[in-house]
């Protein structure tokens, strides 16, 4: 669940970002939720569902609202978000 560990919310400016589980929840996400590394996001993924929830300031999001006010270095970015992708990007 370290995938928003270095993000930042582009609501509140904190490194408070933790995923938005969907689906049947299994035991060992229940006790990830009870720790506070992520939170329920509902039974059904759709198309525009939310991917990560702020714990300060509430604020729900997408991947794409992060890329896009992240950091002036997308390359950098794609390492802290999604690893293994950060070649693929263009500065």
């Amino acid at each position: 669940m370290a995938k928003y560990d270095q993000a930042v919310c582009p609501e509140c400016s904190k490194k408070s970002l933790i995923p938005l589980v969907y689906g049947q929840p299994r035991w060992d996400i229940f006790r990830e939720q009870e720790k506070g590394t992520c939170r329920f996001g509902g039974c059904m993924l759709k198309q525009n569902s939310k991917r990560w929830v702020c714990t300060e300031c509430g604020a729900k999001g997408d991947d794409e609202e992060l890329n896009s006010c992240q950091s002036d270095d997308k390359s950098e970015f794609a390492a802290l978000c999604h690893p293994g992708t950060a070649a693929l990007v263009r500065p």
